[in-house]
């Protein structure tokens, strides 16, 4: 059996009474629109495409290896007296 705690609480504020309260609304029509591509991006998409059909068919084994060779340049005492600012 349900407790006066369970129970919900009547709505007071005149807010609640708006909402709740019945309402004499008119009857609408929705309407659909359906909007086409144009022609421009249809061939903008079938070019992606291709594009993309060429990338998916590429044939890794054509490519050469090549080895990275990583190079760290430090500054020479001329370059670093050079951005020193002058105090």
């Amino acid at each position: 059996m349900s407790s006066p705690k369970d129970l919900p609480k009547p709505l007071t504020n005149p807010l609640a009474a708006e909402l709740t309260a019945e309402h004499q609304l008119k009857k609408t029509q929705t309407e659909e629109k359906v909007v086409l591509p144009s022609a421009e991006e249809i061939a903008s998409e079938k070019s992606q495409q291709r594009l993309f059909q060429s990338i998916e068919a590429f044939d890794e084994k054509c490519l050469k290896k090549q080895e990275t060779v990583e190079k760290q340049v430090l500054p020479t005492a001329e370059d670093i007296k050079a951005e020193k600012p002058l105090i």
